[in-house]
């Protein structure tokens, strides 16, 4: 059997791990706070990658249908998302990543018209636009959620 002083060391014991625990433990508006910094620092991350790459384009270091393009256009559109305070933002930013996607895919398209595209990359912005659309079809059947 336990004698009282150690019962009570280890009630205390265990009072004191709940306690160092629970002010370890980060409160809901440090939480949120924390959110609201990340969502920021990712969307002005995602623009500014998006200008280098529109930079780089326009510069012919890389070639509009690059996957760098693709990768931060869809960044861009998660960074955008995460940030919006409602289901109507959350649609543009996927909808604004689909036209984007439509735009690369009607240039590849007349690079390849004149040979300077081959059929690879024709099909992986073809796939790019069909994805996006698709994340556009799925966020207009999912209810608006009031915030």
């Amino acid at each position: 059997m336990i004698t009282g002083y150690k019962t009570t060391a280890c009630a205390a014991f265990v009072l004191a791990l709940v306690a160092v625990v629970a002010a370890a433990a980060p409160t809901a508006a440090t939480k949120s706070e924390s959110s609201s910094r990340i969502a920021k620092e990712r969307l002005e991350l995602a623009n500014e990658a998006n200008r280098v790459v529109q930079q780089l384009i326009q510069q012919n270091e890389i070639g509009r249908a690059d996957e760098q393009s693709f990768r931060w256009s869809l960044r861009l559109m998660e960074a955008e998302t995460d940030a919006s305070k409602d289901q109507p933002e959350r649609v543009a930013a996927v909808q604004r990543h689909l036209d984007r996607m439509k735009r690369m895919e009607e240039w590849l398209a007349a690079a390849f018209e004149q040979g300077e595209a081959n059929s690879l990359d024709v099909f992986d912005v073809k796939w790019w636009r069909l994805d996006a659309e698709r994340l556009v079809a799925g966020l207009a059947e999912v209810p608006a959620v009031r915030d």
